[in-house]
């Protein structure tokens, strides 16, 4: 054998083709798409573009009217809204994997979660009712992870931590797909994906997402805003003359 053996790389999850329908009305069109293991992929849109379709047909929540969705069984899968459980906190963490790779209870603190986690979920903050999916989603161990607009209910605490746990998770080499709304970010993505009119109609790298901010001031006014930057989920790449 030479030495110019070809290496492919496998989707960890890829749709072709997709079409998703709810009875008549076509939420999802003739979609072909791949995420590779240990990428970022973020999806943006407006509502009803179809993002929450794309996402499910991700997640293997939703089955292709036509077109095929290759991927994990191991999906953890966040949505936009969930009546929460009759459960309290704590317990519906412990009980709803049956094996994870990290500690949810060290996530929950990334996060900043501030309920009782002794308290049921229905008495908890939207907030930290969406810090405590998350936090579930991002411990389970899963090879995808989909969460739909990641965003959402989050203060600055969450935010920083959800870009943290977002690493972790693509260091173990799963993959993670999350929505925001147009003109929001997601920190740490690799690629983005523009949903319009139930399409995907353009593909961006990381560096598309690139806003060039020039100023000028004392070191240490420079320093709090790159830092507020962060906090936003934005990633500040300081560049000197």
């Amino acid at each position: 054998m030479g030495n110019n053996a070809r290496v492919s790389v496998v989707a960890c999850v890829e749709l072709e083709a997709v079409e998703i329908r709810y009875g008549r009305l076509v939420a999802l069109r003739d979609v072909t798409l791949a995420v590779q293991p240990g990428q970022v992929l973020c999806v943006r849109g407006a509502n009803g573009a179809g993002k929450t379709s794309l996402l499910r047909a991700l997640a293997g929540v939703a089955q292709p009217s036509q077109g095929f969705r290759r991927g994990p069984g191991r999906v953890a899968y966040v949505p936009a809204e969930l009546a929460p459980p009759r459960l309290s906190a704590g317990r519906w963490l412990r009980g709803i994997r049956p094996r994870r790779s990290e500690d949810p209870l060290v996530a929950l603190e990334q996060l900043g979660f501030e309920g009782d986690l002794g308290r049921g979920c229905r008495s908890l903050s939207f907030g930290n009712f969406r810090k405590l999916l998350l936090a579930d989603a991002l411990s389970s161990g899963a090879d995808l992870v989909v969460v739909d607009e990641a965003n959402i209910g989050l203060d600055r605490a969450g935010h920083r931590g959800l870009g943290e746990l977002i690493a972790a998770t693509c260091a173990r080499g799963a993959t993670v797909v999350a929505a925001v709304q147009d003109g929001e970010v997601l920190h740490g993505a690799d690629s983005t994906v523009v949903v319009v009119d139930r399409s995907v109609r353009r593909v961006h790298s990381a560096d598309a997402n690139d806003v060039e901010i020039g100023f000028s001031g004392p070191s240490d006014q420079i320093a709090s805003l790159l830092r507020a930057a962060s906090d936003l989920g934005f990633r500040p790449r300081e560049d000197r003359p």
